[in-house]
């Protein structure tokens, strides 16, 4: 058999990639999105199943959402950066800078 994922309109998205600056490690950073409906929060993780290893790039689906007001990454020693106005439908590389 053969199936054809067909979907009748795309949805919008965005994805934050985490990049290593200066400082420690990237897992346990979080990442929040402003939006007209509210905030969505995603959690770098790595090591929680057996054998695995997470990537550094969390993808977040927005459906019909146009527009992010602003992107935040809480890095685990609770400094931030923040990503203002970020476009959708592409990925963006944010590095600890401090």
């Amino acid at each position: 058999h053969l199936y054809r994922n067909v979907w009748p309109e795309n949805g919008n998205w965005i994805g934050i990639s985490l990049g290593h600056g200066k400082g420690g490690s990237l897992y346990g950073s979080l990442i929040e999105l402003d939006t007209v409906d509210g905030k969505r929060v995603e959690v770098l993780v790595n090591g929680d199943s057996y054998g695995c290893q997470h990537s550094t790039t969390k993808h977040f689906g927005l459906g019909k959402l146009s527009d992010v007001t602003k992107a935040t990454v809480i890095w685990p020693d609770g400094k931030t950066t923040e990503v203002n106005n970020p476009a959708i439908n592409q990925y963006h590389r944010v590095v600890r800078d401090r």
